[in-house]
C-alpha cells in the first residue's frame, strides 16, 4: 500500500504433484472482535471469506463467516495439495536460505465481502504504533502483521536480504507441516528533506510472536499515504511484506 516491497519467498504456478487430492494440515480457527475505526463505514460488509493462493494469482474461497459487526469466527481448512505450488528457488533473493527447496505452500487472507460478493477490504491481525512530527516532517512507526501460511512439510527460512531503498529484511521462519502464523514486522522512519522523502526501515519475518498489543482491524479499500499533506491516514502496516 504505502511502499511496495515484495521482499519475499514466492510460489509459482505449475509443478503440481500426482497426489494433488491429498489433504495437508489441520484446520486453524481464527476469531475475535474487530476494532472498528469511527472514520470508516463498515455498513457494506456482509461476510468474511478466507481466500487461499499458492501462486499469488489463482485464488480459491475456502471458508465463509458472517461479519456480525466485527464479531467473527472463521476456520482455515486443511488444504488439498493441488492448491499448493512449488518454490522458485532460482528467484530467491541473495542471502536467503531455505532448508528444503522442494517445499510446497499457499497463503491465506481474510477478504471482506459485500452483498454482491465483491471484495471491498481485508481483515488483519496485528499491531501499529506511530508518531508524526509535522514540524520536522518526520514519521516513525512500528507495525506487525500476522500472515497465514500452509506448507506440506517442515521447513526453515533464514537469512538477511537487502530491500531496495529501505534496508535489511531478516528471516527467522520455522514452518511446521500444516498451517502456520508468520509475523511481518517493520520499524520505519520517514523524513521529508527538501523535495526528497528518505525512508529507513528494519524489517523481519518470524514465527516467534513478538510482544505487542494485537488487535483485529478491517482495512477498507486503498489508502494513499503522503507525508507532505497535513491530513494523513493512520494506517502504516507490515502487509506489503509477504512470505508466500
Amino acid at each position: 500500500m504505502f511502499i511496495g516491497a515484495m521482499a519475499a519467498l514466492l510460489f509459482a504456478c505449475g509443478d503440481k504433484t500426482p497426489d494433488g487430492d491429498k489433504t495437508i494440515g489441520k484446520p486453524l480457527k481464527l476469531s475475535g472482535q474487530v476494532t472498528l475505526d469511527p472514520d470508516y463505514d463498515y455498513s457494506d460488509i456482509v461476510k468474511i471469506k478466507a481466500v487461499v493462493s499458492g501462486d499469488g494469482e489463482t485464488t480459491y474461497d475456502v471458508a465463509t463467516a458472517n461479519w456480525n459487526n466485527g464479531n467473527f469466527s472463521i476456520t482455515l481448512p486443511a488444504l488439498k495439495k493441488k492448491y499448493l505450488t512449488r518454490a522458485i528457488t532460482e528467484d530467491m533473493p541473495d542471502g536467503m536460505t531455505v532448508s528444503d527447496t522442494e517445499v510446497m505452500g499457499a497463503s491465506a487472507v481474510l477478504s471482506l465481502r459485500n452483498a454482491d460478493n465483491d471484495d471491498i477490504g481485508m481483515l488483519y491481525y496485528g499491531y501499529l504504533n506511530e508518531s508524526i512530527d509535522y514540524v520536522n516532517m518526520t514519521m516513525q512507526s512500528e507495525s506487525i502483521e500476522a500472515q497465514y501460511i500452509l506448507v506440506d512439510r517442515d521447513v526453515t527460512i533464514s537469512g538477511d536480504i537487502e530491500v531496495e531503498e529501505l534496508g535489511t529484511m531478516n528471516y527467522d521462519v520455522r514452518l511446521k507441516k500444516g498451517w502456520n502464523v508468520v509475523y511481518a514486522c517493520i520499524s520505519m522512519t520517514i523524513r521529508v528533506v527538501g523535495e526528497d522523502i528518505i525512508t529507513e526501515a528494519t524489517m523481519s519475518m518470524t514465527t516467534t510472536k513478538p510482544n505487542a498489543n494485537y488487535i483485529w482491524e478491517a482495512y477498507m479499500g486503498n489508502i494513499v499515504y503522503d507525508i507532505i499533506y497535513p491530513k494523513m491516514p493512520q494506517k502504516v502496516r507490515a502487509k506489503q511484506f509477504k512470505l508466500f
